[in-house]
């Protein structure tokens, strides 16, 4: 297939993910949520899924692969980034993006927001995988968060500290981006709430809040919340909105735990360990990323149990991986 023919058929996945998104329930708040999911994870998936992007490590390589496809065929692959062949990269940024370690689409689906435990942080456009902004973070990247007036924040787990990104107009600029940072024990995720105009954040046992202010070139954040993860939930890791629901999951070493913004409460819903990526499709089908070696495996799940796997890659390291479809909770249609 040729790129813009796959350009245009992953175009089209994204397209029908946001059309069934669009036509979902109302937006939910905890325990409609916190039902939904446990029935979720205890049902088998029907139906067709959208795309899944991917965080491989071994080929250093953020991939978006069919989920209706078989892996290990090379035709599965719509789309693919590789650091070391992007033409804005030098060779030693290239390796920032060592270890990938998470892929979000934004922009509408436009673009790609991906970082790296080797410190890298990237904007990619999709349609031709030009580079539109390029940051350091280091301390372990670990995710990063789109914001309305286009800067990007990033959570760092070993320096713990998450990154205010000042970004340019000008995407050559790449040397001196400005920055500033602000301490989060252990940060691992990050996502931006319109609704309430908070930067949510989540570290070793807590999810904490922070109001985006300032300007553009001039910005801030300033800590609001921090709220406790209840008894039984540490080591915070994935933090992803749930679609059709105005809450959000969050992974931990210990279960999973959905978050409502509106009432800043936490209830823990699942006792499954060491999660790294928690994503959900408009129809309820759950896929995860559990670790069979360390922090890796060459497999992408269902949570539903006893449920044949998304997919299976040969040799792949894979971090963490999303369904390829709107985000609707950090960037709303308004339709």
């Amino acid at each position: 297939m040729s790129a813009n023919k796959t350009f245009s058929a992953m175009l089209l996945l994204f397209a029908a993910a946001a059309a069934f998104s669009a036509s979902g329930a109302l937006l939910a708040g905890m325990p409609e949520a916190a039902g939904h999911f446990k029935e979720y994870i205890a049902a088998a998936p029907t139906g067709e899924h959208p795309a899944v992007i991917t965080a491989e490590q071994n080929g250093t390589s953020a991939i978006l692969l069919r989920a209706d496809g078989d892996w290990s065929d090379p035709a599965s692959i719509l789309w693919q980034w590789i650091p070391s062949q992007a033409s804005e990269l030098t060779a030693q940024q290239a390796k920032w993006f060592a270890n990938i370690s998470d892929v979000k689409p934004v922009m509408g689906g436009t673009a790609l927001l991906t970082v790296a435990s080797g410190g890298g942080v990237a904007l990619v456009r999709m349609e031709d995988k030009k580079v539109l902004f390029l940051g350091f973070a280091g301390g372990n990247t670990h995710s990063a968060a789109l914001l309305p007036d286009g800067n990007i924040v990033s959570a760092s787990s070993t320096g713990a500290f998450l990154r205010l990104f000042v970004r340019s107009d000008d995407p050559s600029v790449v040397a001196e981006v400005t920055h500033k940072d602000y301490p989060l024990t252990d940060a691992h995720g990050v996502v931006w709430d319109p609704a309430r105009e908070i930067l949510w954040a989540v570290g070793e046992k807590t999810v904490a809040g922070y109001r985006y202010q300032g300007t553009k070139e001039d910005p801030e954040l300033e800590a609001l919340y921090s709220i406790d993860f209840p008894e039984g939930l540490i080591g915070g890791h994935d933090l992803y909105p749930m679609p059709g629901e105005d809450v959000l999951l969050f992974t931990t070493n210990t279960g999973v735990g959905i978050f409502d913004p509106a009432t800043r409460a936490i209830e823990k819903v699942s006792g499954h360990k060491h999660i790294k990526s928690i994503s959900i499709d408009p129809g309820g089908a759950v896929i995860v990323m559990i670790p069979v070696e360390q922090w890796w495996s060459d497999t992408i799940s269902y949570f539903a149990p006893g449920e044949p796997a998304v997919g299976t890659y040969p040799k792949a390291k894979f971090y963490k991986a999303r369904w390829w479809m709107p985000n609707s909770f950090s960037e709303p249609t308004n339709e």
